[in-house]
């Protein structure tokens, strides 16, 4: 039996899901600067409502590959890039709701610098991602 690649086992949709995940954020972004106070809080429900969204639908994928791996018996190593694969997905997508977030409003998180700005923001919410995806970072302030 042929074995798949690691890239024949995702499908074109993965590349769509990032470019509507930074493409969204980007516009939330651009809302937020361009149209002030008076729409922060409309585009924050639609932060927490996209990000609800996102949670069910990257668990439903996560279980899709997994059946997918099982049913083609995927070796070990293979198993462990795909999973390492929806992990940076998701964490790369909160990174980017928490950015947003913060440029939108930055009360929105307690203890984060506020002299921080565009790449070095972007790392503290990525940072801030990883460490409450991980649970590493549970009582981290």
């Amino acid at each position: 039996m042929k074995q798949k690649s690691f890239v024949h086992l995702l499908h074109p949709r993965e590349t769509i899901e990032l470019v509507v995940l930074i493409g969204s954020g980007l516009l939330i972004v651009f809302l937020g600067q361009h149209f002030g106070a008076g729409i922060a809080l409309l585009l924050t429900w639609a932060i927490v409502v996209w990000a609800a969204v996102k949670t069910v639908y990257y668990f439903g994928e996560t279980l899709w590959h997994l059946v997918q791996a099982t049913a083609s018996d995927l070796p070990y190593h293979r198993f462990l890039l795909l999973m390492a694969y929806s992990m940076a997905e998701v964490t790369l997508s909160y990174a980017i709701d928490f950015f947003c977030l913060l440029q939108i409003d930055r009360t929105n998180f307690s203890g984060i610098d506020e002299n921080l700005s565009g790449a070095t923001l972007m790392f503290e919410c990525l940072y801030f991602s990883v460490l409450n995806f991980s649970f590493f970072g549970d009582g981290d302030t």
